[in-house]
């Protein structure tokens, strides 16, 4: 049997901003403590730098799905 995915993509663009990535390898999925952690060593990096406002936004992406990535 195949199988035939379709994606639609779109393009925006986006104010200038800057980004900060945490690396995380491991499980993920359903851990609400490890992300958790995770936002407060970036906050906790980003601060002192005055890199944070009220205005701030915190986009968050995961790159594996936990269900086809062996843990």
């Amino acid at each position: 049997m195949e199988t035939k995915t379709t994606a639609t993509f779109k393009t925006i663009e986006l104010p200038k901003n800057t980004f900060v990535y945490l690396r995380n390898v491991g499980p993920y999925m359903g851990d609400t403590e490890l992300l958790e952690r995770l936002f407060n060593e970036v906050i906790v990096c980003l601060a002192p730098k005055n890199l944070l406002s009220p205005s701030s936004e915190c986009p968050s992406m995961q790159h594996d799905d936990s269900e086809s990535v062996p843990t």
